[in-house]
């Protein structure tokens, strides 16, 4: 079946890692069938030899993250922060620790200043002076600015800034402010410990960092060795070093050492707000405590364009240009520059949401429904301008009004809404340009591989009575050459598919003409009409078979098979008669082997010498049943697999039918999916056996059925 091809591809790819590293795990690894991800010591081997097999890869690729990150619409609902502000009573209330970018926030919403009440509390005057005081704060107590050294790991870079500075000296630093992100991706355990080995005395108990992998919470790996969380470890936060990683950069509060000084990584766009709630992790910045900023040469390369800009001088310089001249002015400045131009990005996207929803507020649902941009042109096709903020508005503002009927359908409040969001961007964006491709939308994603997936649909079977089964004399069996001598209504396998099962070209299948079943095993449901509905959701599976003398086999129900039993194992003369478990037999027949699980009867029956048949005793497999028999018995109970050349040979036989005309439909893949889906295997059906047995069928000369 497909998970055994797919596995044994992976493993040929892997094996020769395995041989060559003289691993164990070869003869544990070489099966999917030995797979079992709930042995954890399994599961480690698995992600060992396999977290590098380009099949697995492409494989998880293709099955778990394309359907899903690739899926396309050609229409989308569109919904905006607008529509979540909206509040009929107008009652917005929502708090921010910093205001970059209040004016790109929806109208509805808007910042609170307490002067207009007419209050005069020195708190609230305070809180204006907040973003002074914080950029005065960093300016006077940076103690340093400082480019890492170019390496390919960031964290091995930060590192080595860190060298010689865990000691107690002057310039020992106490923290990492990672809002630059360079740990990002890197194992803080494992950074932990490298920091660690820095610690030449006293000066630190431990390393303080959030654990996301196993706790998730803060945790205090102690230079025993020991990792406790913070609460219950005996080392104290001022005692240990601390590392914010960039998620902890806003929110969180730690007691550091008043005269700490932390090292606050930079990233190449970061902004005011992000910069700011860094630096204010360090709650007494400006009262002892202090900064080091550091970061990379992406950094400082923008660094020092800001710097040479209009410096003809400068710019002559600028290979030998010293790191070291830059200072807290400098950084502030160039995060400002980068500030602006976010606010002058968001600026356009916050009108177009704005008109958007003024457009569409309190009318049609259906106007909230645009075409999705899918094509490459639409994307791609017209060329790239320099275009003003405010041309890009009046353009945005003129495709949503002629798409919902025009400034006279909005009321009052809407077209006041317009008319503020045309005076904000006058205001702040007519010296901005941005690159813009003429087109009603701007683009905002990449263009998506359109790729067709398959639907599932989960279809619930109704809920039906089952039948009561009927006792028949079950001894009389022992004197039956074949079932049809038995004293109760039986049906051979073609019988019953063309009787209950649909489509009606099941039943031309050449099944073998040997097997047969009881009324009880056909019927499985109560008041079963056959010419109103069919019993494909309703199939018993096939578990017990008994073989008679003839070489003709009987399917039937567990029920019967219970009382059966006890008359199998009562030690008498053998009448020849046996009874099998499917399952059992089919693995002997596969491996050419002796029945795993055989009962022939032993019943002295009346008059025994007079039975009409020489009794058998089966001493090898093939005197069972025939791979003809077992090849319908396999299909009829949805297998995919077939083991041997001569099962496959025989399944082709069975499902190989002779055309009736060039309107015959008849199609033995069809058939065989129709089966396997009738007993919920139809996800066996690709790369196995049964398929490629159905496609050498479809291509045989005079076979031109319609897959």
């Amino acid at each position: 079946n497909a998970q055994r091809q797919f596995y044994s591809k992976w493993f040929k790819l892997s094996v020769m890692q395995m041989e060559a590293e003289g691993s164990d795990c070869v003869e544990s690894l070489n099966c999917v069938e030995k797979i079992d991800l709930s042995n954890e010591i399994q599961l480690n081997r698995l992600q060992y030899f396999y977290h590098r097999n380009m099949l697995v890869i492409n494989f998880y690729l293709n099955t778990h993250i394309f359907p899903v990150e690739l899926e396309q619409y050609d229409k989308r609902l569109t919904a905006t922060s607008w529509n979540l502000a909206y509040n009929p009573s107008g009652n917005i209330v929502g708090f921010s620790g910093t205001n970059d970018n209040h004016r790109i926030l929806p109208l509805q919403v808007s910042q609170f200043f307490p002067s207009n009440t007419g209050s005069a509390d020195s708190t609230i005057e305070d809180l204006f002076a907040t973003n002074g005081f914080m950029l005065d704060a960093i300016m006077k107590n940076t103690v340093n600015v400082s480019e890492l050294k170019d390496k390919n790991d960031r964290s091995i870079s930060l590192i080595s800034a860190l060298e010689g500075r865990m000691t107690q000296t002057s310039e020992q630093l106490h923290a990492i402010i990672d809002c630059g992100a360079i740990l990002a991706g890197t194992n803080l355990r494992e950074f932990s410990r490298s920091l660690l080995n820095e610690f030449k005395d006293d000066s630190f108990g431990g390393v303080l960092y959030y654990d996301d992998h196993y706790l998730n919470d803060w945790v205090i790996l102690e230079k025993s060795g020991r990792c406790l969380p913070k609460d219950i470890s005996p080392v104290r936060d001022e005692d240990a070093f601390v590392i914010f990683d960039e998620p902890r950069c806003r929110g969180t509060d730690l007691k550091l050492r008043t005269e700490a000084v932390a090292l606050l990584t930079l990233a190449p766009n970061i902004c005011k707000d992000k910069l700011m709630q860094a630096a204010g992790r360090l709650r007494k910045l400006g009262r002892n405590q202090k900064l080091e900023i550091v970061g990379g040469s992406d950094v400082f390369s923008k660094l020092r364009d800001l710097s040479n800009k209009g410096n003809v001088v400068s710019k002559l310089r600028h290979s030998f240009f010293n790191s070291s001249n830059f200072t807290a002015t400098n950084v502030l400045s160039w995060v400002m520059k980068n500030t602006v131009e976010s606010n002058v990005v968001g600026l356009s996207n916050w009108a177009d949401q704005g008109i958007f929803y003024a457009s569409t507020h309190k009318k049609k649902p259906s106007l909230c429904i645009t075409d999705e941009t899918l094509e490459l042109g639409d994307f791609y096709g017209k060329s790239f301008e320099k275009v003003t903020i405010t041309d890009i508005v009046d353009s945005s503002l003129d495709f949503h009004m002629n798409r919902t009927g025009g400034l006279e359908e909005l009321n009052d409040d809407m077209n006041a809404i317009v008319g503020k969001i045309r005076e904000r961007v006058r205001a702040y964006g007519k010296d901005f340009y941005l690159l813009a491709t003429g087109c009603d939308e701007e683009c905002e994603r990449e263009m998506e591989l359109e790729i067709e997936r398959e639907e599932e649909c989960e279809v619930e079977m109704p809920s039906m009575k089952p039948s009561n089964e009927k006792r028949w004399n079950f001894i009389s069996l022992f004197t039956s050459y074949s079932p049809k001598q038995l004293p109760i209504c039986v049906h051979s396998l073609k019988e019953f598919v063309r009787d209950f099962i649909k489509p009606a070209n099941l039943a031309r299948v050449n099944w073998s003409d040997n097997i047969y079943c009881t009324e009880n095993f056909a019927n499985t449901i109560a008041n079963w009409s056959g010419n109103s509905n069919c019993l494909n959701g309703y199939l018993r599976a096939v578990d017990f078979i008994v073989g008679f003398p003839s070489d003709d086999i009987l399917l039937v129900s567990e029920y019967e098979a219970n009382d059966l039993l006890k008359l199998f194992w009562d030690p008498t003369s053998n009448t020849g008669h046996t009874i099998q478990n499917f399952c059992f037999l089919r693995r002997s027949m596969d491996n050419s082997c002796e029945v795993l699980l055989l009962c022939p009867t032993r019943r002295n029956v009346d008059d025994s010498n007079a039975l009409p048949w020489q009794p058998r005793r089966f001493n090898h497999i093939e005197t069972v049943t025939d791979d003809q028999s077992m090849a319908s018995l396999q299909l009829f109970s949805g297998d995919a697999t077939y083991s041997t050349s001569m099962r496959k040979d025989a399944l082709k036989s069975v499902l190989r039918v002779k055309k009736e005309g060039e309107d015959d439909d008849y199609c033995p893949k069809t058939q065989a999916e129709e089966l396997l889906e009738m007993r919920g295997k139809e996800k066996t059906f690709f790369y196995s056996d049964l398929e490629k047995i159905c496609v050498a069928l479809l291509c045989e000369p005079g076979n031109d059925a319609k897959n």
